[in-house]
C-alpha cells in the first residue's frame, strides 16, 4: 500500500505593518526562500535549531510562494528535514517546486 503524504506549505515571514516591508527566512548561499512541509515542521525545525523564533510560520499556496519568491529575489526554495537528526535539505528551482506543488494539490 502506497503512503500519501500531504503537505500544507508553510514559510517563515515577519512584516513591519508601518514600513510595509516584509522579512522571510531564507538560505543566502542557496538563494532559497524556506519553505516548510507544514506548521508542525516549523516547529520540529525551531526545536532541533533553535533558529527563527521571532519569525510567523504563515500557510501558503503555490502563488503565495512565487510572489513571495520574485518580490525577494530568490530564486529556489529549500525544504529543511529536520526530522531526520542531521543537517539535511532538499533545494528546487522555484518553477520546478510551484509545479510540482500545483500538481499534487490538483489530485
Amino acid at each position: 500500500m502506497e503512503s500519501t503524504t500531504y503537505i500544507k506549505p508553510h514559510i517563515l515571514t515577519m512584516r513591519d505593518e508601518g514600513a510595509d516591508e516584509e522579512c522571510v527566512a531564507y538560505v543566502g548561499r542557496e538563494n532559497a526562500l524556506f519553505v516548510f512541509r507544514s506548521v508542525d515542521e516549523v516547529a520540529k525545525f525551531r526545536e532541533l535549531t533553535g533558529l527563527y523564533e521571532g519569525l510567523e510560520a504563515v500557510a501558503v499556496d503555490e502563488k503565495d510562494i512565487a510572489r513571495t519568491c520574485l518580490r525577494h529575489g530568490l530564486t529556489r526554495i529549500c525544504m529543511p528535514e529536520p526530522w531526520t537528526g542531521v543537517n539535511a535539505v532538499e533545494v528546487f528551482d522555484v518553477e520546478v517546486f510551484v509545479r510540482m506543488l500545483r500538481e499534487s494539490l490538483e489530485r
